[in-house]
C-alpha cells in the first residue's frame, strides 16, 4: 500500500452500513486489513475527480466484501460508478472568470507593475 490513497475502517463501515451489516471496531479493522488495497488504489488513481475516486473505492470495497462472503452474493449492489462523463473534471482549467488576462501575461514576463 502506498501513500497515494488510504482505505480506512470507516470506508468499510460506509459500505457495510449501506447493507445493514453491523461490525465491531475490531472486526472493521480486520476486514479493512483483508482488503486488496493495491487493487483499490489502482482503481482510484485512474480518476482525477475526488468524487469519482471515492465512488471507485466504495465499489471496489463492496465487491471485495461480497467476494469474501461478508456481503451476501444476492444482496443488491449499493455502490456503482456512474459513467465517467458524469463526473466533473477537478483539473478543468479554463479562463472563465479570468478578468485580468493582460496582467497574467505581464506577470509571466516578470513585469509586476512595481
Amino acid at each position: 500500500m502506498s501513500a497515494a490513497w488510504e482505505t480506512s475502517p470507516d470506508d468499510v463501515l460506509t459500505v457495510l452500513d449501506a447493507h445493514g451489516i453491523e461490525k465491531t471496531e475490531e472486526e472493521l479493522e480486520a476486514l479493512c486489513d483483508g482488503l486488496d488495497h493495491d487493487a483499490i488504489e489502482n482503481g482510484v488513481l485512474y480518476f482525477c475527480n475526488m468524487e469519482a475516486q471515492t465512488d471507485s473505492m466504495l465499489e471496489d470495497i463492496e465487491q471485495q466484501l461480497r467476494d469474501q462472503g461478508v456481503i451476501p452474493a444476492d444482496a443488491p449492489v449499493k455502490f456503482k460508478m456512474r459513467p465517467e462523463d458524469e463526473y466533473e473534471d477537478d483539473f478543468d482549467l479554463d479562463d472563465e472568470g479570468d478578468e485580468d488576462e493582460e496582467n497574467d501575461d505581464d506577470e509571466a514576463e516578470g513585469d509586476f507593475g512595481d
